[in-house]
């Protein structure tokens, strides 16, 4: 059995793009070759149309073509032999197996440059002096200032209190009982809250300007759960997260840890 090894020539020949009269040429040749090298040029010419594909998502830089134009005219420097070596032993799957892998590189670049900047931590003092005081508040305040069901009279009555910033009434996408609501202090801050429940589960939401206490205009949400003002079964557990507009901060005080949170991440 006589060995086979792929032409130079016709390697050419398979790198051009498809429908080019060259290409179209060997392509007919293949028709009466043997098994082994058709199925050689026909991964080959299968693997240069992927290459031409993929290029073409590729915007190349101005004047790449005529610079690179260039260096084919000029006359080659002999190189070392080590370069002689390395040359040789590159074949057009290697190449183009490092082209594809750049290609992918720079769209994960530019994919990667796209997304938002990672929103930064409340800090975790500040998180600790609003979640004691919510909870601290709810644990000693179960009267409320306004009782209804109705979340727009809650919130019209919660808005007359004068307080420095428009007052909302979030609308979880689940099913709870609004109680009532009220104005109070955290840590010295005037704050609006609303009182809910569901399945005996009882949720008290707090808006405040958390501008006053250091609190980012935006921020990722917290969780806290200050353990130590535990007491029979309320097991408080609290999620801070920020509002729509800059200043507004939101908390949520569920009285029990295994409370379903459906408050954080809501906003008007």
């Amino acid at each position: 059995m006589t060995d086979w090894y792929p032409d130079e020539e016709l390697r050419e020949l398979a790198s051009l793009r498809n429908g080019a009269p060259e290409r179209q040429a060997l392509v007919l040749r293949l028709a009466s070759a043997a098994e082994a090298e058709r199925d050689y040029w026909t991964d080959f010419l299968r693997l240069t149309d992927r290459l031409y594909a993929a290029s073409a998502r590729v915007e190349p830089p101005a004047g790449l073509e005529e610079r690179l134009l260039l260096i084919a005219d000029e006359q080659p420097m002999a190189a070392p032999r080590w370069k002689q070596v390395l040359r040789n032993s590159l074949n057009w799957k290697s190449v183009a197996a490092c082209l594809l892998i750049v290609l992918a590189a720079r769209n994960l670049a530019v994919w990667w440059s796209s997304l938002p900047p990672e929103k930064p931590l409340l800090a975790s003092n500040v998180a600790a002096v609003i979640s004691k005081d919510a909870v601290k508040f709810t644990d000693s305040n179960r009267a409320l200032d306004v009782t209804g069901g109705d979340a727009g009279q809650v919130q019209t009555a919660l808005a007359s209190r004068g307080l420095p910033f428009p007052v909302m009434v979030l609308h979880p996408k689940v099913k709870l009982d609004l109680f009532g609501g009220g104005t109070c202090d955290l840590d010295g801050t005037p704050a609006a809250y609303t009182r809910w429940q569901s399945n005996g589960q009882n949720y008290t939401v707090f808006q405040f300007d958390g501008s006053k206490m250091g609190v980012p205009s935006d921020f990722r949400a917290t969780s806290q759960t200050p353990s130590a003002l535990w007491h029979d079964s309320r097991h408080y557990h609290v999620v801070i997260w920020p509002g729509k507009v800059g200043g507004c901060t939101w908390v949520v005080v569920m009285e029990s840890d295994g409370a379903q949170d459906v408050f954080s991440g809501l906003l008007y």
